[in-house]
């Protein structure tokens, strides 16, 4: 679910205008934070109580980067959820170290010939594959959030 299309009856300029006022930083508390052009928009949900610094962003939080084009009775809009550069990084550094956790416990195993020493890497696979399976669920359904706010704007 990281990409998706849909028309609006909106013309290109309207969507533009649109997204502007979602995104007014002069408003009390706009509904997204990002950037908007003409060709498109780049935008998170608004926190209030949260800085847009890289660090201070709530972890899966999808980023909606959106391509809009115009065609002769409606305005193409071609969108797609993704996680953030920084929390990708973040991603796969903690991925990184668990493989290497995974991987000493596993010559360490061989190095000693006990497969006693195999049961927390088997523990660890199984807990990152549920951590991994919970964090796409939730990511999934705030991107569909997102998209239905947006859909309900532009539409």
């Amino acid at each position: 679910m990281t990409h998706t299309t849909f028309d609006s009856p909106l013309s290109k300029k309207d969507v533009y205008l649109t997204m502007k006022n979602l995104t007014n930083t002069n408003a009390d508390a706009p509904l997204f934070v990002g950037t908007v052009t003409e060709d498109g928009f780049s935008v998170m949900k608004y926190r209030l109580f949260q800085s847009n610094k890289f660090f201070l962003r709530q972890a899966l939080d999808p980023q909606l980067n959106a391509v809009v084009t115009e065609d002769n009775n409606s305005t193409k809009i071609t969108i797609n959820a993704t996680l953030t550069k920084w929390n990708k990084i973040g991603s796969f550094v903690m991925g990184a170290l668990i493989l290497g956790i995974i991987i000493f416990l596993i010559i360490n195993a061989i190095a000693t010939s006990s497969l006693e020493l195999l049961a927390p890497a088997v523990a660890i696979v199984i807990f990152e594959a549920l951590v991994c399976s919970l964090g796409i669920l939730i990511f999934t359904l705030r991107a569909k959030r997102l998209l239905k706010i947006l859909n309900k704007h532009l539409t």
